[in-house]
């Protein structure tokens, strides 16, 4: 792993925009731009990535002035709501990409992020599952969980409320090569009775809290 680059930011955007209110993903990433003096990087995934369509274009165009701030937009999520590319200032990028920038330690923000702070070589990340299967992110949940698997970052992937459901029937079977081959630990919170079908470890609200001080940050999917 790189060594830790403490100027540089990442912004993670994964809610879509709400007609009539300024994106908390806009706050997050003047927030970033103000506190540090390295390269700030907004990564749009899932609903997230119709910020970059042209009805929101103009807020992010007037925030997107200095040069150090980049507008990522998840390539596989975008293709698969929109057809060609996304308009200046934004680019398409990867979920590699954005895994490769947390694994070299850029301190990572926003609203889909737990107040966690830096990520630490030590520390496991954390990827919490609390939406079910019917959720339209349902794929691009896994989807970013393989993407840091497959850079070998050591991730926990945690199940809680209807994101149980995905630990039954067809929906196992998707999540089973995580266990399979090894990319990556699976935990499910004992908040409800879905008996999962896939070999799991069960958390109490305790564990869940010794999971959270040793991890080196939660993504809350």
């Amino acid at each position: 792993m790189q060594a830790p680059t403490d100027d540089n930011s990442i912004v993670l955007v994964r809610a879509a925009p709400v007609p009539g209110e300024t994106a908390r993903g806009l706050h997050d990433a003047a927030d970033a731009l103000r506190d540090c003096s390295g390269e700030v990087v907004v990564f749009f995934h899932g609903a997230g990535i119709e910020h970059a369509t042209a009805a929101h274009l103009h807020d992010w165009q007037t925030l997107a002035g200095p040069s150090r701030l980049k507008l990522e937009v998840c390539s596989a999520a975008w293709q698969r709501r929109h057809t060609g590319t996304p308009s200046a200032p934004f680019e398409l990028s990867s979920l590699v990409r954005f895994w490769h920038r947390v694994a070299r330690g850029d301190r990572v923000a926003g609203g889909g992020l737990d107040e966690s702070g830096k990520a630490s070589p030590s520390g496991r990340w954390v990827v919490q599952i609390d939406s079910g299967p019917a959720h339209p992110n349902s794929r691009e949940m896994l989807e970013m969980v393989l993407a840091g698997a497959s850079l070998e970052l050591p991730i926990t992937v945690l199940f809680s409320g209807d994101g149980r459901l995905h630990l039954v029937g067809e929906q196992a079977c998707h999540w089973r090569q995580l266990v399979d081959f090894e990319l990556a630990r699976l935990c499910v919170l004992d908040d409800g009775d879905v008996e999962p079908e896939l070999p799991v470890v069960t958390l109490d609200n305790e564990a869940l809290d010794r999971l959270r001080e040793r991890s080196a940050g939660l993504f809350l999917l």
